[in-house]
């Protein structure tokens, strides 16, 4: 009865520690990577709506725009006013362009102003397996999922965390808050429906194959 005893609070022990560990690296993630990301609205009969998500990228090409999204969130700003939004302070900044990548779903946008908020550094290549997050604005408000990578390939890495449309352009993370992608789309079902459980992410290095205009 003693050993079954132990062997409990061991087992116990060892789940409650898993756990801490687990939320501490994930309110590590998450405490990175949301000061960093904003909202990308478009001006539509007189309000603005929020259409997609974009992020503050360190390492970028550009140092003075290191603002990265999806490519089809950023042409839509070609055909109304466009901004992005930091989510604790009220400030916004208007787009003006991008430059995109020739081939992938990826852009850097060309904003007014300077955000001052934090930037998110590179992350090494993922493995299947890794736990990851997906931070982005989903029906206009701001949400955090999280799942595995389920597959890596040269064009994309395949996760199985939620992710919905207004999550486009949003920033992909490791368990560090580094980014690994962008959210580019989710899988459409034979039926026409979406399967918002597995979503395709653009590797985040390649934004550096994208030249300045």
């Amino acid at each position: 009865m003693k050993i079954k005893r132990l062997i409990v609070i061991v087992v116990s022990f060892l789940i409650l520690f898993f756990s801490l560990s687990y939320k501490s690296k994930a309110n590590t993630a998450i405490d990175i990577s949301i000061p960093a990301t904003y909202s990308y609205e478009i001006l539509l009969n007189g309000e603005w709506n929020i259409v997609g998500t974009a992020f503050m990228y360190k390492p970028g090409l550009f140092k003075e725009r290191n603002v990265v999204t999806a490519k089809h969130v950023a042409v839509i700003g070609d055909k109304y006013p466009a901004r992005i939004c930091e989510i604790k302070k009220p400030k916004c900044y208007f787009v003006y362009g991008h430059n995109d990548h020739p081939k992938e779903d990826v852009s850097i946008l060309k904003i007014l102003g300077k955000p001052s908020n934090k930037k998110l550094l590179m992350g090494v290549k993922p493995k299947v397996g890794e736990f990851v997050y997906v931070v982005g604005f989903p029906f206009g408000e701001l949400h955090v999922t999280s799942g595995i990578v389920t597959r890596v390939t040269s064009k994309y890495i395949y996760i199985d965390a939620r992710v919905i449309p207004g999550n486009s352009g949003g920033p992909v993370v490791n368990e560090s808050g580094e980014v690994i992608g962008i959210v580019s789309s989710i899988r459409i079902l034979n039926n026409g429906q979406l399967e918002t459980n597995w979503a395709y992410i653009v590797p985040i290095e390649k934004i550096h194959e994208i030249k300045k205009s």
